[in-house]
């Protein structure tokens, strides 16, 4: 399946997908190939659940979620993409918002690397699904990438390594391209061959249940058989979603456990997915449609446009003196010229910086920041700024600029 890929523009920012269900809101943004992600204050109040069943509730949380978009946008020129991997949206000191960034540390991969290794800057991105599913293109073959970003998408990850290893070999799964590296050399991703095919049919019954009869035969079993499970792909059975608990091996001196839980996981399941459980219409991520919104340029406005204005004054006045034995009165002028001093932008860090040390040598108070190390505690930052404060000054050592306020 072939797919239009509009590239992104060079220097352009775009919103490629976000994740916005309790306990927390993110958005994805790209820019040059490197991903940004921005946390917001959580939106929803309650479990998925709770919205999916109250439409005006699920409605607001939505339209919340793209008011938070329109103020990133207003901000998002002052980030430089590549620098860190993370930024938080918070209310600025002089009111509106701002970008705090943050390098956010990534988990750990537990499970061996088996594959070969991908820089992400080797593959070319033709569609993102959402800010973990993407279409791409490695070494000229289509090839299907799933990136983590957070713990739980990490968590995901791990799983989804652990079922396609222990599945290797077995022709059920879609071959692993290889391991997806970022920047640092940290595993982020799974690339993958094209995850196609079709829906499972009631005449794909009997070739489902040889699979899994031949599969339990060597140890493993199944626990996620459902529609969104199963592909036929050229005539071959295909597991997809592997990212769940899918599979487990049970070794020879465990076949009597493996066979009691087979008769739920595998036969009860299989009963109820050919008897009622296929449900077609049901779109592939493969098939969902791209979450691509360019931002526009928003220029910065320029400076506005001084006439220079040089004002002269005239001031004359009368003057009277003693000459011997008579009076005299004298007139006399003064020119007075006023022009509006030009401002040396270039030079203002300077200038602050002079104002700062005399300030210091005349005993005055220069206004300080204090800036934490994100090393010394975790960055929590919506909580009140009070309560922030406090935590700060406990656990962190300070330093003074005289640039802003705290």
């Amino acid at each position: 399946m072939s797919h239009t890929f509009k590239p992104i523009p060079s220097h352009m920012v775009s919103h490629i997908g976000g994740w916005n269900r309790y306990p927390s809101t993110y958005y994805f943004l790209w820019k040059d190939g490197h991903q940004l992600v921005v946390e917001v204050p959580c939106i929803p109040k309650h479990d998925i659940s709770y919205y999916m069943e109250n439409p005006q509730a699920r409605a607001k949380v939505n339209n919340q979620y793209d008011r938070f978009i329109e103020m990133i946008q207003a901000v998002i020129d002052t980030v430089e993409f590549g620098k860190t991997n993370w930024a938080y949206l918070t209310s600025g000191a002089k009111g509106g918002y701002k970008l705090q960034l943050r390098k956010k540390p990534l988990p750990a991969i537990t499970c061996p690397l088996w594959a070969p290794v991908i820089r992400e800057c080797e593959v070319k991105i033709k569609k993102f699904v959402d800010g973990s599913y993407r279409i791409g293109e490695w070494k000229g073959q289509e090839v299907d990438i799933y990136r983590a970003f957070d713990n739980f998408t990490f968590k995901y990850l791990n799983r989804m390594m652990e079922n396609y290893r222990i599945l290797e070999g077995t022709d059920l799964t879609f071959q692993v391209q290889g391991h997806l590296l970022d920047d640092a050399g940290t595993v982020v991703g799974l690339v993958t061959e094209p995850m196609t095919g079709r829906e499972v049919k009631v005449s794909d019954r009997s070739l489902v249940y040889k699979v899994v009869a031949d599969l339990q035969r060597r140890g493993f079993l199944l626990m996620a058989i459902s529609h969104q499970f199963i592909f036929i792909s050229q005539g071959k059975v295909r597991f997809a979603c592997m990212g769940n608990e899918v599979v487990r091996y049970y070794p020879p001196d465990k076949t009597e456990e493996l066979v009691k839980l087979a008769a739920q996981y595998h036969w009860e399941d299989l009963r109820y997915l050919f008897s009622e459980g296929i449900t077609t219409g049901w779109p592939t991520f493969r098939q969902l449609p791209a979450r691509l919104n360019v931002f526009p340029k928003i220029p910065s406005p320029e400076r506005p446009y001084q006439v220079p204005i040089c004002l002269v004054f005239q001031l004359s006045y009368f003057i009277k003196r003693q000459d011997k034995d008579k009076v005299v009165v004298e007139k006399r002028s003064i020119t007075v010229s006023i022009a509006p001093e030009r401002p040396n932008h270039a030079l203002s860090d300077g200038v602050k910086d002079i104002e700062g040390q005399r300030n210091r040598k005349n005993g005055s108070k220069a206004l300080i920041r204090t800036r934490h190390h994100a090393s010394q505690h975790k960055f929590i930052p919506y909580l009140p700024s009070s309560t922030r404060r406090a935590i700060a000054y406990k656990n962190d050592e300070t330093e003074a600029t005289s640039d802003s306020i705290s």
